[in-house]
Protein backbone atom coordinates (compact mmCIF):
# COMPACT_ATOMS: atom_id res chain seq x y z
CA UNK A 1 0.00 0.00 0.00
CA UNK A 2 1.13 3.83 -1.19
CA UNK A 3 1.41 6.37 0.95
CA UNK A 4 -1.81 7.82 2.07
CA UNK A 5 -2.61 11.46 0.18
CA UNK A 6 -5.19 13.42 1.57
CA UNK A 7 -8.70 12.23 0.56
CA UNK A 8 -10.23 15.39 -2.20
CA UNK A 9 -13.65 16.05 -1.71
CA UNK A 10 -16.38 13.54 -3.08
CA UNK A 11 -18.09 15.65 -6.62
CA UNK A 12 -20.95 14.42 -7.72
CA UNK A 13 -20.96 15.93 -11.63
CA UNK A 14 -23.59 18.62 -11.62
CA UNK A 15 -24.88 17.44 -15.43
CA UNK A 16 -25.40 13.88 -14.25
CA UNK A 17 -27.11 14.62 -11.25
CA UNK A 18 -29.38 17.44 -13.21
CA UNK A 19 -30.22 14.38 -15.79
CA UNK A 20 -31.32 12.13 -12.55
CA UNK A 21 -33.32 15.07 -11.08
CA UNK A 22 -35.20 15.61 -14.22
CA UNK A 23 -36.67 12.27 -13.46
CA UNK A 24 -38.29 13.12 -9.93
CA UNK A 25 -41.94 13.27 -9.50
CA UNK A 26 -42.50 15.94 -7.45
CA UNK A 27 -46.68 15.07 -7.42
CA UNK A 28 -46.13 11.57 -5.71
CA UNK A 29 -42.81 12.10 -4.09
CA UNK A 30 -41.06 9.57 -6.03
CA UNK A 31 -37.89 8.95 -8.19
CA UNK A 32 -38.44 6.07 -10.71
CA UNK A 33 -35.94 2.96 -9.18
CA UNK A 34 -33.67 2.74 -12.10
CA UNK A 35 -32.90 6.58 -11.78
CA UNK A 36 -32.61 5.70 -7.90
CA UNK A 37 -29.71 3.01 -9.29
CA UNK A 38 -28.18 5.41 -11.32
CA UNK A 39 -27.85 8.01 -8.48
CA UNK A 40 -26.27 5.33 -6.16
CA UNK A 41 -23.79 4.13 -9.01
CA UNK A 42 -22.65 7.88 -9.49
CA UNK A 43 -22.51 8.23 -5.59
CA UNK A 44 -20.57 5.12 -5.67
CA UNK A 45 -18.10 5.80 -8.96
CA UNK A 46 -17.81 9.59 -6.95
CA UNK A 47 -16.85 7.87 -3.92
CA UNK A 48 -14.40 5.12 -5.06
CA UNK A 49 -12.34 7.57 -6.96
CA UNK A 50 -11.51 9.48 -3.69
CA UNK A 51 -10.78 6.71 -2.32
CA UNK A 52 -8.19 4.93 -5.02
CA UNK A 53 -6.85 8.83 -4.62
CA UNK A 54 -6.34 8.96 -0.69
CA UNK A 55 -4.92 5.14 -0.90
CA UNK A 56 -1.87 6.55 -3.16
CA UNK A 57 -3.62 6.69 -6.65
CA UNK A 58 -4.58 3.02 -7.34
CA UNK A 59 -6.74 1.80 -9.69
CA UNK A 60 -10.11 1.59 -9.84
CA UNK A 61 -12.13 -1.51 -10.99
CA UNK A 62 -15.08 -3.39 -11.03
CA UNK A 63 -15.59 -6.85 -8.85
CA UNK A 64 -14.77 -10.13 -10.88
CA UNK A 65 -18.43 -10.79 -10.27
CA UNK A 66 -21.05 -9.92 -7.11
CA UNK A 67 -19.40 -13.37 -5.55
CA UNK A 68 -16.22 -12.70 -5.71
CA UNK A 69 -14.31 -13.42 -2.59
CA UNK A 70 -10.65 -11.72 -3.75
CA UNK A 71 -9.85 -8.32 -5.33
CA UNK A 72 -9.66 -8.07 -9.20
CA UNK A 73 -6.20 -6.63 -8.53
CA UNK A 74 -4.33 -6.58 -4.85
CA UNK A 75 -4.12 -3.36 -4.57
CA UNK A 76 -7.06 -1.39 -6.10
CA UNK A 77 -10.58 0.49 -4.93
CA UNK A 78 -13.58 -1.98 -5.53
CA UNK A 79 -17.04 -0.46 -7.35
CA UNK A 80 -19.78 -1.88 -7.80
CA UNK A 81 -21.68 -5.33 -5.72
CA UNK A 82 -18.67 -6.19 -3.82
CA UNK A 83 -19.03 -9.30 -1.53
CA UNK A 84 -17.65 -9.37 2.00
CA UNK A 85 -17.45 -11.94 4.45
CA UNK A 86 -17.15 -11.53 8.15
CA UNK A 87 -19.44 -11.05 11.09
CA UNK A 88 -22.23 -12.40 11.25
CA UNK A 89 -23.17 -13.23 7.64
CA UNK A 90 -21.77 -12.60 3.96
CA UNK A 91 -23.08 -9.21 2.34
CA UNK A 92 -22.69 -7.00 -0.48
CA UNK A 93 -21.03 -3.32 -0.42
CA UNK A 94 -20.62 -0.82 -3.12
CA UNK A 95 -17.12 0.84 -2.40
CA UNK A 96 -15.00 -1.81 -0.86
CA UNK A 97 -11.00 -1.82 -0.38
CA UNK A 98 -9.44 -4.80 0.96
CA UNK A 99 -5.82 -5.69 0.10
CA UNK A 100 -5.69 -8.38 2.36
CA UNK A 101 -8.83 -8.28 4.48
CA UNK A 102 -11.75 -5.56 4.32
CA UNK A 103 -10.23 -1.95 4.97
CA UNK A 104 -13.05 0.22 3.63
CA UNK A 105 -16.72 -0.73 2.93
CA UNK A 106 -19.52 1.26 1.99
CA UNK A 107 -22.93 1.03 1.44
CA UNK A 108 -25.20 3.26 0.78
CA UNK A 109 -29.56 3.22 0.12
CA UNK A 110 -31.54 4.14 -2.67
CA UNK A 111 -34.18 6.29 -1.09
CA UNK A 112 -36.37 7.20 -4.08
CA UNK A 113 -40.04 7.63 -2.13
CA UNK A 114 -41.14 9.38 0.99
CA UNK A 115 -41.26 6.14 2.75
CA UNK A 116 -38.02 4.80 2.41
CA UNK A 117 -36.74 8.36 2.89
CA UNK A 118 -38.19 8.27 6.66
CA UNK A 119 -37.55 4.46 6.91
CA UNK A 120 -33.70 5.05 6.04
CA UNK A 121 -32.87 9.01 6.49
CA UNK A 122 -31.78 9.89 10.06
CA UNK A 123 -30.58 13.68 10.87
CA UNK A 124 -27.31 13.66 12.66
CA UNK A 125 -27.23 15.84 15.76
CA UNK A 126 -24.31 17.99 15.29
CA UNK A 127 -23.90 18.94 19.39
CA UNK A 128 -24.52 15.25 20.81
CA UNK A 129 -23.12 13.33 17.53
CA UNK A 130 -25.65 10.82 17.97
CA UNK A 131 -27.51 10.06 14.28
CA UNK A 132 -26.46 8.44 11.28
CA UNK A 133 -23.46 11.03 10.75
CA UNK A 134 -26.13 12.06 7.48
CA UNK A 135 -26.95 15.81 7.84
CA UNK A 136 -27.49 18.97 6.60
CA UNK A 137 -24.98 18.31 3.19
CA UNK A 138 -26.95 14.79 2.33
CA UNK A 139 -28.35 14.37 -0.43
CA UNK A 140 -31.95 13.97 -0.44
CA UNK A 141 -31.88 10.62 -2.53
CA UNK A 142 -29.09 9.04 -1.42
CA UNK A 143 -27.90 8.06 1.88
CA UNK A 144 -24.39 9.13 1.70
CA UNK A 145 -22.77 12.33 2.68
CA UNK A 146 -21.29 14.28 -0.17
CA UNK A 147 -21.24 17.75 -1.95
CA UNK A 148 -21.83 18.38 -5.00
CA UNK A 149 -19.70 20.37 -7.60
CA UNK A 150 -18.55 21.09 -10.89
CA UNK A 151 -19.99 19.67 -13.99
CA UNK A 152 -16.55 17.00 -14.79
CA UNK A 153 -17.67 13.83 -15.79
CA UNK A 154 -15.87 10.15 -13.74
CA UNK A 155 -14.69 7.73 -15.41
CA UNK A 156 -16.73 4.80 -15.83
Amino acid sequence: MANLRPMPPVVLPAGELAEIAGHWNASIETLPKSWGEKLGQLCDRAVGVCLAEMLGGIGVLRPKSARALLPPHPDCVEVGPTRVIGGIRPQNFDVVYRPDGVRFAYDSKTLNTRKSLSKNYQEHDQRSGHGSGYGSHALPLRRCSLHCRGSGALPR
